[in-house]
């Protein structure tokens, strides 16, 4: 934690790899909330977005990594910023790990959110066999 709070702020806060992501995005895919807390602290943009559209709310809840997606939603993360496929981070979290509990901390998320695909999250529901969510 030490390497990131001297280099960033030094650099940039929101500098980026050769995929456009940020410290902020890799923090949540591996649910490293101290750090996430701490460059969202430091004014880490919350929306940003790499090359695919992926922001930190469509990694915490594809990697199923509730505390991140709670404390990127308590920080004002958009819960309808979509990914160039037109997906939603709810869409990402269905797809990707299959599980409904990885989408806890997402309620609020418009289930009828149409892709690029002509799909939505309430069908990716109805095609695993899940109840809506309330």
């Amino acid at each position: 934690m030490a390497e990131v709070t001297q280099l960033l702020p030094a650099i940039s806060i929101d500098a980026c790899d050769g995929y456009g992501r940020t410290g902020l995005l890799w923090a949540a895919f591996y649910g490293n909330s101290s750090i996430l807390n701490w460059l969202i602290d430091n004014g880490a943009n919350v929306q940003h977005q790499d090359r695919n559209g992926y922001c930190a709310l469509h990694f915490a809840g594809q990697e199923k990594q509730l505390a991140c997606a709670g404390l990127l939603l308590q920080h004002g993360a958009d819960l309808e910023l979509a990914d160039r496929h037109g997906n939603t981070h709810l869409d990402s979290a269905f797809q990707c790990k299959g599980r409904l509990s990885a989408c806890e901390p997402l309620h609020g998320c418009n289930l009828d959110h149409v892709n690029l695909h002509q799909k939505t999250p309430r069908e990716l529901l109805d095609g695993f066999g899940w109840q809506p969510i309330k």
